[in-house]
């Protein structure tokens, strides 16, 4: 189990319950602040349901002694974690806890219905804001090229930003007094936009990655597929991915490129262009935070790998695309 630095694991996980969650039963469009028993530390949860479908959760934990909990969500979940301070790891069981969140980092997980594990060290303040949606709100989104991608329709977990400035994510709803029904719904816009946002590069990656009808048939390479993708700014060696699926070199290219068409790093070189292009669409993020988003070295580096394979620098492809939307803005009155 790898904790990037983290303490190793020697505890037993604490059941977080649905009085901590407050997913159901609470009142709709309120605050709620709960703390774990004090014998664990400082601990504040502030919690507000915003919809039946959506809820959000700020934690501000400084642990006496390692804390492992296990929070059970009442129904299939899929969660933007936003990292703010300190560091935890996350994961499915006690002994894959690989996901690391870090200050600045902006990470995708859906439960499929299984516990999540978080792992906290002690006497280091935590804080992170979580927005919980309901998977069957948003289900139609990921379609099956997109399960593939990530991990079949089973539990995944991906990292989608890297070194962000999360306030500017979720200010409005941390801010937001609930002082009317207008509040709640604006709220709910508001979640739902976070959340467009940071999907739209990972669902549109997946028709530009060109990702093979049969790759669920085949799970060593749904596996090196998941490794690759989960952080593409922390992506294994080959040796490393080889060693994981326990088949060599050769025979892991061999099946990319029947797959494919190309090697196991063309591959992802191409996916992470992809990816970097897609999330270029946003024209309120930076280019050099894409590119280290995305796992290139430097925003030239970047720049060169994206002119070789697009025909014109990230800063080009965004400006014809602003003079796109302006000819069509202009074309249809």
């Amino acid at each position: 189990m790898d904790l990037s630095g983290l303490e190793p694991v020697d505890c037993a996980p604490f059941s977080v319950a649905d009085h901590y969650l407050m997913e159901r039963g609470s009142e709709q469009g309120k605050w709620h602040r709960v703390s774990l028993p004090p014998e664990k530390g400082a601990t504040e949860f502030i919690t507000c349901r915003i919809c039946e479908d959506i809820s959000l959760t700020r934690s501000l934990c400084t642990f006496v002694s390692p804390f492992l909990s296990r929070v059970c969500y009442p129904m299939d979940t899929t969660l933007l974690v936003f990292g703010f301070r300190g560091r935890s790891a996350i994961g499915f069981s006690e002994d894959d806890l690989s996901h690391v969140v870090r200050p600045g980092d902006v990470w995708m997980v859906n439960t499929g219905g299984e516990a999540l594990y978080r792992y906290t060290p002690a006497h280091d303040l935590s804080e992170m804001v979580v927005i919980k949606y309901a998977t069957r709100r948003i289900g139609f989104v990921f379609p099956q090229q997109t399960r593939a991608v990530l991990r079949g329709d089973r539990p995944w977990i991906v990292r989608l930003g890297y070194q962000e400035s999360n306030d500017s994510w979720i200010s409005d709803l941390l801010n937001n007094g609930f002082t009317s029904s207008l509040d709640c719904l604006r709220a709910e816009a508001r979640a739902l936009d976070v959340l467009a946002r940071w999907l739209r590069p990972l669902t549109d990656t997946v028709d530009e990655a060109r990702v093979a009808p049969g790759i669920e048939g085949d799970p060593h390479l749904e596996q090196a597929i998941r490794l690759l993708t989960r952080d593409l700014a922390a992506t294994p060696s080959l040796e490393e991915l080889s060693r994981v699926l326990g088949m060599s070199h050769t025979r892991l290219n061999r099946a990319f490129k029947r797959a494919f068409g190309k090697t196991v790093f063309s591959w992802l070189r191409d996916y992470r262009l992809a990816r970097a292009r897609a999330a270029l669409k946003d024209g309120h993020r930076s280019i050099t935070d894409i590119a280290f988003q995305c796992g290139f070295s430097s925003a030239s580096h970047f720049s060169q790998s994206f002119k070789q394979c697009y025909g014109c620098t990230p800063v080009e492809f965004r400006s014809s695309r602003k003079l796109q939307e302006v000819y069509c803005e202009y074309g249809t009155r």
